[in-house]
C-alpha cells in the first residue's frame, strides 16, 4: 500500500459513525499530536513483498530525528519482521525503549525480565475490561486496545470527554 492509499482509509467508521471521517495519521502526524504530553508511540512495521523494510526503516530513523522522538516509542511487528529489521537498521531498533507482547502471553516472570532489562511492556489487543483490569494490576507499562475509553475509565476514573471538558487533554 502507498501512503496515498493509507491516507484515504476510514480508520473511524467500525468504531462510530460520527468518527467516519478519521484518517490514518502519518508517523510526523502522531509525533505532532503527542508532542508536550507524557505520551509514547508503538511503532508497527509492516513488511510485505511489495516494500523495502530498510527503506520504511530509515523513513522512521529520518522522521525521529527530526522530531527529536528517540526513547519514546516502542517498536512491534511480527518476529520475523523484527529480526529482519534488526539487521537491516539496528540503530532504531535499539534505540527503541520497549517492546510489545501478546496480552494472553505476558507472564509476571516475563514482565520481571523485560523491565530487569530496563524495556518497557507493552501489551496489545486487550479490550475486554477484565482482561485490561488484569493487565494494569500486572504491571505492563501500557495497553493497546480498540476500547481506549475503557482504558481511561479503569486506570484515572474519567472518560476522554471528561478529561476534554475539564480541560485536561
Amino acid at each position: 500500500m502507498t501512503l496515498s492509499e493509507v491516507k484515504e482509509i476510514d480508520a473511524g467508521t467500525k468504531f462510530s459513525k460520527k468518527y467516519s471521517s478519521e484518517k490514518v495519521p502519518t508517523l510526523e502526524q502522531a509525533i505532532d499530536c503527542i508532542q508536550g504530553f507524557r505520551a509514547n508511540l508503538c511503532i508497527e512495521f509492516k513488511v510485505t513483498e511489495d516494500n523495502d523494510p530498510a527503506e520504511i526503516a530509515e523513513i522512521a530513523h529520518r522522521i525521529l530525528d527530526g522530531k527529536s522522538f528517540w526513547g519514546r516509542f516502542v517498536v512491534n511487528s511480527s518476529k520475523k519482521e523484527m529480526d529482519r529489521r534488526y539487521r537491516i537498521l539496528p540503530d532504531l531498533s535499539l534505540r527503541a525503549d520497549g517492546v510489545e507482547y501478546r496480552y494472553r502471553e505476558i507472564t509476571e516472570n516475563v514482565l520481571y525480565e523485560f523491565h530487569r532489562n530496563c524495556l518497557s511492556v507493552w501489551v496489545y489487543t486487550v479490550d475486554e475490561p477484565k482482561e485490561i483490569k488484569r493487565m494494569v494490576d500486572l504491571g505492563v507499562d501500557g495497553i493497546l486496545s480498540n476500547y481506549p475509553d475503557i482504558i481511561m475509565e479503569l486506570i484515572i476514573g474519567s472518560s476522554p470527554e471528561d478529561i476534554r471538558l475539564r480541560g485536561e487533554f
